[in-house]
């Protein structure tokens, strides 16, 4: 049932024709890294699995280094996403959670033409891990329908929810528009200015087919169908890389902290100042 949930409004992505890094599995993620610690530099742990990395909840200062520069950069034909469902309460709805995970981020550009990294590596961070969270309404599951998205975009569009009416569908599958490199979702594609118009998130313009991202559920450990084996890694306690991306677990979306409104209304009250 939970599978089938996410599967039925898993978004579909648009990603610019330019991309170079697509999501991809946490099994091929875990080839290029090992563990190691900031607080030992002794500390290491090679050839981590799923399951290794859900026995090391509770440690602290714990990083996945990545052992080289040849990246795994993925497919558009063969997306993957990683979806949590967090059950209706008293203050909130049904909710999903989509995590996408990337190898890196690309290098974007200054006034949609200088590099932001004159380096010789192709990208501007390793580690990456974007969110789509969609909020459902009904009851019995052939009632289920989307109430809202809250995209994981940048600037003035950051934190704030939009409503079924406010963006696109294929059937029942919201469509998000993915930022050329850096990967944040929007609801509309085009080019998004950001701080003063220095920086462009390039989103879908003459994108390509839309990608169908194979749902995986993610089970809390507290779940009997909770296996360590497939979903361990997102309980790391630690970075996913050497520059500071969050796990899955200390995200706020895991958790269920995000904004029950919009919160952005000072970026868009003065927008230019937060682009």
């Amino acid at each position: 049932m939970a599978l089938n949930l996410l599967e039925r409004f898993a978004p579909r992505l648009f990603f610019h024709p330019g991309e170079t890094f697509f999501p991809i599995t946490a099994e091929d993620y875990l080839t290029q890294v090992e563990v190691r610690s900031f607080a030992d530099p002794n500390f290491r742990v090679e050839h981590p699995t799923s399951t290794i990395l859900d026995g090391l909840r509770g440690r602290e200062g714990l990083y996945l280094h990545f052992l080289g520069h040849d990246l795994i950069k993925g497919s558009p034909d063969d997306c993957v996403c990683y979806g949590r469902i967090l059950p209706k309460t008293e203050d909130r709805s049904l909710t999903l959670i989509y995590f996408f995970l990337y190898s890196a981020t690309a290098i974007y550009k200054i006034c949609g033409c200088l590099p932001s990294d004159c380096c010789t590596k192709p990208w501007a961070h390793r580690a990456d891990i974007k969110d789509l969270v969609i909020e459902l309404e009904g009851e019995a599951p052939d009632e289920l329908r989307i109430s809202r998205v809250l995209f994981d975009a940048h600037g003035s569009q950051a934190g704030e929810w939009r409503k079924c009416n406010e963006f696109e569908t294929d059937n029942e599958h919201p469509i998000a528009y993915v930022c050329k490199g850096d990967h944040s979702f929007y609801y509309d594609k085009g080019i998004h200015p950001r701080f003063f118009g220095v920086i462009w998130d390039q989103c879908g313009q003459h994108a390509v087919q839309p990608a169908a991202p194979r749902g995986i559920q993610i089970y809390d450990p507290a779940e009997a169908e909770y296996q360590a084996s497939l979903d361990g890694w997102a309980n790391f306690p630690g970075k996913m890389g050497d520059d500071g991306i969050d796990s899955p677990c200390n995200h706020g979306f895991w958790k269920g902290f995000f904004p029950k409104t919009s919160n952005n209304w000072f970026r868009r009250l003065f927008c230019p100042a937060f682009w």
